[in-house]
């Protein structure tokens, strides 16, 4: 989360005047995230979160996530309420962006990922990715490989360039097919969920969301909840994967793809993260990411033959 486009108070309490949930009582940005603008809305009637959707989420896109979030809540998994106005719509314009109202969830990000946290969010992936077996809409990935060379390449200057164009040509020549897949999260990184007397209460933030291989979701997950500043914690890692499995089992196929998936989500947080940092977004108050946290990460999958 992050505020790129401000909003004033009294423009949001206009906004608030096509849906049901009382007036408005403060609006107070949230820094933390890099992608979309978020504020905590407090109203006569709770909290709430307003998302207006910035940069890399199409307006197009919204459908998806909007109904992805709607069905996994169905399934028992603590996604945030996706809030409709009186006509029943949950994507309104708001300053220019498509915006979007959900309920506010209780919780708070984990100061630290420990052990039970990684057991915690393997168990969670591994349920959504259940749940998401009856989802029939499909999003292509919006940061897939055509996304990293557009981004990699506005980042010449960089002193890992020659890196990351050597790796974006391996990973387009080994691409494993083929695979399960279907809706994912896609960003599943622990200031993406609230933990609450030791469980996972919330996951939030499915504007990546998208259709995938559910191995690269799982590689995703693991390199955001296992790795300490791009080191790898085997232990977690083993809590994680045990986690996963005891509900979602890992066929011989997706074991084998690891390698590749953890080298991909590595490249694609490198990607969009060193990207945000050479073109920072001008007037955006946002607290940015350490692209070479998962540069480590990459090399690391680079040398190491990963399994689980």
């Amino acid at each position: 989360m992050a505020v790129f486009t401000h909003i004033p108070a009294e423009q949001a309490a206009a906004h608030l005047a096509a849906f049901d949930i009382g007036t408005l009582k403060s609006l107070t940005p949230i820094g933390a995230g890099v992608e979309n603008t978020n504020y905590r809305l407090s109203t006569t009637q709770g909290d709430y979160v307003l998302t207006l959707v910035e940069r890399r989420t199409p307006p197009e896109a919204l459908p998806f996530v909007v109904a992805f979030m709607a069905h996994l809540q169905k399934r028992g998994i603590p996604c945030p309420a996706v809030i409709a106005d009186k006509n029943g719509e949950t994507i309104l314009p708001l300053a220019g962006r498509p915006a979007i109202l959900t309920a506010f969830l209780s919780g708070a990000t984990p100061a630290r990922v420990e052990t039970p946290h990684a057991a915690a969010a393997g168990e969670l992936l591994a349920e959504m990715h259940k749940a998401a077996a009856g989802f029939r809409m499909q999003r292509e990935n919006p940061v897939a490989l055509p996304a990293w060379k557009k981004l990699i390449g506005a980042c010449k200057t960089a002193p890992v360039y020659g890196l990351l164009r050597d790796e974006l040509a391996w990973l387009e020549k080994n691409r494993p097919w083929g695979l399960p897949a279907g809706a994912v999260h896609a960003d599943l990184f622990p200031d993406n969920a609230f933990f609450k007397d030791g469980q996972i209460s919330g996951v939030f933030d499915f504007y990546f969301s998208c259709t995938d291989a559910y191995a690269y979701d799982f590689m995703a997950t693991l390199g955001a909840w296992c790795f300490d500043d791009g080191i790898f914690a085997p232990e977690r890692e083993r809590a994680f994967s045990a986690a996963y499995q005891k509900i979602r089992p890992l066929s011989q196929d997706e074991k084998k793809s690891l390698p590749y998936f953890g080298r991909a989500a590595a490249l694609r947080i490198v990607a969009t993260r060193l990207y945000d940092q050479l073109h920072p977004a001008a007037g955006a108050v946002i607290s940015p990411h350490d692209p070479f946290e998962h540069v480590r990460i990459l090399q690391f999958h680079q040398s190491e033959r990963f399994s689980c």
